[in-house]
């Protein structure tokens, strides 16, 4: 059963409550005839059915696709920044022959041909300043009886740890901009997120131990500015 008046449009019915069918009434002009034309539900549905089989196996696969671009980018990305903190670790620990190999012009190839740079130039300052100091120590050793000599000496040492210490902190500011940029620019979803804090205090520590160095220089230099507080003796010991 179904209603005359839903078959002047388009209606679902069922003749032996299996098959289903769509059909539709339209009355002949000057007559009292109507006529029903009628098709097989299933057959109307066949090809949405099909078209949204095609859709569910076409996302599917796009998902995947997408899902496996996704890792591979992540990958690409995770990497650098991994052996950039192991760079920087191995570096606060005195070690520096360990390069990074990174052939991209993106940011991340940028950051890591920066920091191979820096490493370059500290491993170079700090063979610079261990002959130096080996050649200075030499100097006092043959002249220990001129004071005067002596004293000369240890001012060119820390106007050359001063100098040293400077240029130390001028490619460690890049890197730490370069780090903030990471921070801003790359997703916090992605794996390689929070490996920036641990690179960037690596870099932290390395500025720290550059400042000891600076403090160092400029107490031996007697430029040394002290700020006389009140404290608490007992809160010392």
């Amino acid at each position: 059963p179904v209603d005359l008046k839903r078959l002047q449009h388009t209606a679902l019915y069922s003749r032996s409550h299996t098959v289903l069918l769509i059909g539709a009434v339209r009355p002949l002009a000057n007559s009292r005839w109507l006529v029903l034309v009628e098709l097989s539900g299933a057959n109307m549905m066949k090809t949405a059915h099909t078209f949204l089989l095609w859709v569910i196996i076409i996302g599917s696969v796009l998902v995947l696709l997408g899902g496996f671009g996704g890792w591979l980018m992540s990958r690409t990305i995770i990497k650098p920044l991994e052996q950039l903190s192991t760079a920087a670790s191995s570096i606060a620990e005195g070690k520096y022959s360990q390069a990074i190999v990174y052939h991209t012009e993106d940011a991340v190839g940028r950051l890591t041909e920066s920091f191979n740079i820096m490493a370059a130039k500290i491993h170079l300052s700090r063979q610079h300043l261990e002959q130096k100091v080996e050649d200075r120590t030499k100097e006092l050793q043959a002249a220990h009886s001129d004071i005067t000599l002596q004293e000369e000496i240890i001012k060119r040492k820390d106007e050359f740890i001063s100098i040293a210490s400077h240029e130390l902190k001028t490619p460690l500011t890049t890197i730490k901009a370069f780090f903030q940029i990471a921070e801003k620019e790359i997703p916090p979803d992605f794996k390689s997120y929070n490996e920036l804090p641990r690179a960037a205090r690596q870099v932290n520590r390395m500025e720290h131990l550059i400042s000891n160095l600076l403090d160092v220089s400029k107490i031996n230099s007697n430029i040394m500015a002290f700020k006389p507080v009140v404290f608490d003796v007992g809160q010392v010991l």
